[in-house]
């Protein structure tokens, strides 16, 4: 949701910025998370519906600054999903970071048990002080 957004709103309602931890970006088959595109475009959705929601394909140089985060481990969501968005931002210079932590699955958020969550948090803050 936080991609569409940040790709597809205009004017006062886009976002300045988007933080997106092991985000769905595209609905392209081979790549989504069925469940969320079915959530999100239905049981049916025709070709250019998904090629509308596949938020890699919908950046633009005035899509916002991204910080990605994900783990290489995760089996929910492919990390194509982050990887094809993050050069596709970087195509259109958009500034983005991503970072690959190399375990932790799906979901880990807020908890205290992912090993990675101080590390996120220093680098989270990093990039929002130096967001321009």
């Amino acid at each position: 949701m936080a991609s569409t957004l940040a790709t597809h709103a205009e004017g006062e309602l886009c976002p300045a910025f988007q933080i997106l931890f092991y985000p769905v970006i595209t609905m392209k088959k081979e790549y989504t998370h069925t469940s969320s595109q079915q959530n999100l475009l239905g049981a049916n959705p025709t070709q250019e519906t998904i090629d509308t929601y596949c938020n890699e394909l919908q950046v633009t140089a005035t899509t916002p600054p991204a910080f990605i985060m994900l783990s290489g481990d995760d089996d929910v969501v492919p990390a194509q999903n982050s990887f094809n968005y993050y050069l596709s931002l970087l195509k259109h210079k958009v500034p983005a970071e991503m970072h690959v932590y190399p375990s932790g699955g799906h979901g880990w958020g807020y908890l205290d048990s992912f090993k990675f969550k101080k590390q996120w948090i220093f680098e989270l803050e990093e990039w929002l002080r130096n967001l321009e």
